[in-house]
């Protein structure tokens, strides 16, 4: 089983390119990778700017169909992919929890889409089987992009707030960074995080 970031965004509330942001002297995509390296056969990343992050030394793919936002990115990776079930995530979310991924990858069976739904559905914090190909296409080609409108074409196991809390109960895995206040909140959540492992 794989994993694959999504680092296809434009960034424009940001200015800059978010996977490239440091918090406590790593940026947040080097951490993804460290931390899904745990849990998974092989972490790529889905971009269209591959010479950004060559430093990383993992394997890199492009979008099958440019300029179709994340559903796009996320057709890319299963597209590529040589696992049947792929775990997605934006390489804007700095804090994912390990033990959530690895339980949701325990949940995967049946169903094509195993998804979270704190405030509302993480479909970028997900795992997606290749089945999901078809009805992917057929969206992207009608040119509806948002991702969680072709759920109902599959089989979706979604995992509810009561579950999410044994593992997140603060749902800080899917917080993400847009702006530049998200930036500094993120800073004082690692430094916080930072300043209890070393207390314990």
């Amino acid at each position: 089983m794989k994993a694959l970031i999504l680092a296809g965004g434009k960034n424009k509330r940001m200015g800059q390119n978010k996977a490239l942001l440091k918090l406590n002297g790593e940026t947040i995509i080097e951490n993804q990778i460290r931390l899904l390296r745990g849990i998974f056969e092989e972490t790529l990343i889905i971009t269209n700017s591959p010479r950004e992050y060559q430093h990383l030394k993992v394997r890199m793919i492009e979008d099958v169909i440019p300029q179709k936002g994340p559903l796009g990115g996320i057709y890319s990776g299963l597209f590529y992919s040589e696992s049947f079930y792929n775990f997605f995530l934006a390489c804007d979310i700095p804090f994912p929890n390990v033990n959530l991924i690895a339980y949701m990858r325990n949940c995967v069976g049946n169903e094509d889409v195993i998804i979270p739904r704190g405030t509302g559905f993480e479909p970028l914090f997900a795992f997606y089987s290749k089945d999901c190909l078809l009805p992917m296409k057929k969206q992207i080609d009608s040119e509806s992009l948002r991702i969680t409108d072709f759920l109902s074409r599959v089989k979706v196991r979604v995992l509810e707030t009561q579950e999410l809390n044994k593992f997140d109960p603060g749902g800080v895995s899917f917080f993400n960074i847009n702006t530049r206040e998200d930036l500094k909140k993120a800073r004082n959540m690692a430094r916080l995080n930072t300043s209890t492992r070393m207390n314990t």
